[in-house]
């Protein structure tokens, strides 16, 4: 048997030119905005941001104050200090079967908990960072305080200073 010799012609040194390119792309979009610090301003604002707690139960509303500080729960990291909590009624749309309109009804026994926190924070990459948190409307946090630990949604957020 005769052994074929392997030549590299014109195809091949495009395939390994866009596979690098490839590799150098996706090092680019996950790690390029960490070794690029275009984006870090050192300069820090005070903000503030109010966290939703969706249907919680009315017996947990008053484990929350104001001054209590609030904690990130999954890395123990400061989110802030409350500022102010106001409730609302927890409601549901649905459908009424026998008309076939939508209707809005009230979950009975729950609320929806709405806590401000004010921090400072670092502007980060377009994104405010309180500890390294995003600080970002629609982003869920775990939060924790000395009485009360609940998943939260970020509703909005405003710079004070």
């Amino acid at each position: 048997m005769t052994k074929k010799k392997t030549k590299f012609n014109i195809v091949d040194v495009i395939i390994i030119v866009l596979v690098l390119a490839a590799i150098a792309a996706v090092i680019y979009v996950f790690f390029g905005s960490k070794l690029s610090s275009d984006g870090v301003s050192n300069e820090k604002k005070k903000i503030s941001y109010v966290l939703q707690i969706t249907e919680l139960r009315e017996f947990y509303v008053d484990n929350i104050s104001k001054d209590d500080s609030v904690y990130e729960a999954d890395t123990d990291k400061y989110l802030g200090k409350v500022v102010s909590v106001s409730s609302a009624a927890a409601t549901r749309i649905g459908t009424d079967l026998a008309s076939g309109a939508q209707v809005v009804s009230e979950i009975e026994g729950r609320v929806n908990l709405f806590v401000t926190i004010e921090n400072e924070a670092e502007f980060y990459d377009g994104q405010y960072l309180v500890d390294g948190i995003p600080i970002i409307v629609g982003n869920v946090v775990s939060m924790v305080t000395p009485d009360l630990l609940a998943p939260a949604n970020i509703v909005s957020v405003e710079i004070l200073e």
